[in-house]
């Protein structure tokens, strides 16, 4: 039985080390989510990137709506959809997490 106890103990140490080793790795830092909701963060040619907290109810145009200070008449929905498929892999445009920090394409003015 004292045996037990200590191959428990034992495997309870590993798995912990190995999950502050993993968290490590991964440069997790719980600061980073506190950014702007309109603080560019990447550049490029067209769009910069701006990590955004979703709210209750909304969706992706929603958001980009939401960031801009003028209306987005002359750029297509299914664009905006591609650019935060590009820059969100994993999520699921059509499922927004309430909560949940995504970046989002911020346009520059094309006149």
């Amino acid at each position: 039985m004292r045996f037990l106890k200590k191959v428990i103990l034992f495997s309870f140490i590993i798995l912990c080390l190995i999950g502050i080793y993993k968290d490590l790795q991964l440069g997790f830092s719980p600061g980073k989510e506190n950014t702007s909701a309109t603080e560019p963060v990447l550049t490029n040619m067209d769009y910069q990137v701006s990590h955004v907290q979703a709210r209750t109810g909304e969706t992706v145009l929603s958001i980009v709506e939401r960031i801009h200070a003028s209306p987005l008449t002359r750029i297509n929905p299914a664009q905006i959809l591609a650019d935060f498929q590009t820059m969100n892999p994993s999520a699921d445009p059509n499922k927004l997490e309430t909560g949940r920090y995504y970046y989002f394409p911020l346009y520059k003015n094309r006149d």
